[in-house]
């Protein structure tokens, strides 16, 4: 979030590297490709078809999936 608005980054580096850096200011690796902020996580949840799903608290933002891997990660913040 930036002045109440959501905002997107696109990056060219490896995950890994970009996760230890966003580590340092509270953000979570929830799935190979995404990174979230807990405290912008209203809930995650199991959809119909098995998957997990993040939502969050800005209203206009997708759900973000969460794979099984970082699933216990993301819930254990919340």
């Amino acid at each position: 979030m930036e002045n109440g608005k959501v905002k997107l980054y696109e990056l060219r580096n490896s995950m890994k590297n970009i996760e230890q850096l966003c580590a340092k200011c509270g953000f979570v690796r929830v799935h190979r490709s995404y990174l979230v902020n807990p405290a912008n996580v209203r809930s995650v949840a199991k959809a119909s078809e098995g998957r997990y799903f993040a939502t969050m608290n800005a209203s206009g933002v997708e759900d973000v999936p969460v794979s099984k891997k970082y699933y216990q990660d993301i819930v254990s913040l919340l």
